[in-house]
């Protein structure tokens, strides 16, 4: 689930994505997964984010849905799947060499 309410006030408030990162010790594209809903935001997180940007966590603070959740779960088998494929292989080529 898109985090609508903290995307509005991110950007209202002149931020990037970037920057916010930058202010709570992340790289850009973990924080960017977090703001489209692929990682769900930990409560620290809404708290370092909130102070980052000055506001209360309240205000942008916006529950993960089951949809987010299945849609994390789904991503990390294909991962998990995308990895084993990757494991075989080498296998392969190392009984070949």
């Amino acid at each position: 689930m898109i985090k609508s309410k903290l995307i509005s006030v991110r950007t209202q408030k002149g931020f990037s994505q970037e920057k916010v990162a930058d202010l709570i010790g992340m790289g850009q594209s973990s924080y960017c997964r977090r703001e489209k809903g692929l990682v769900s935001i930990m409560d620290h997180e809404w708290t370092k984010i909130a102070k980052a940007l000055g506001v209360d966590k309240e205000s942008i603070y916006e529950q993960e849905s089951n949809q987010s959740h299945n849609v994390i779960l789904e991503n990390m088998q294909k991962y998990v799947a995308r990895l084993e494929q990757e494991n075989q292989s080498l296998k392969k080529e190392s009984e070949i060499a």
